[in-house]
């Protein structure tokens, strides 16, 4: 979706669904924003981080790698 709003607030939306049968879904949706060109949902992916942290331990590898990419990122 085109809207910066719109981007977030689905990734939102899902980082809220407490059910382990998503986490593969809610780690593809937090890589792709962690990479949007808005800050803004950047800032909900790393918010959507430790969500997916709570829910599956198991995923710190993959989270860590995403969490250095967000603070290597200059433009904000």
């Amino acid at each position: 979706d085109p809207n910066q709003l719109i981007r977030a607030s689905a990734l939102r939306v899902l980082s809220s669904i407490r059910v382990s049968i998503i986490v593969p879904i809610m780690m593809l949706s937090i890589k792709e924003a962690a990479s949007d060109l808005s800050p803004y949902v950047r800032k909900t992916a790393a918010h959507a981080i430790q969500k997916l942290y709570s829910l599956d331990a198991e995923q710190k590898e993959p989270l860590i790698e995403i969490i250095e990419k967000l603070l290597k990122d200059k433009s904000t």
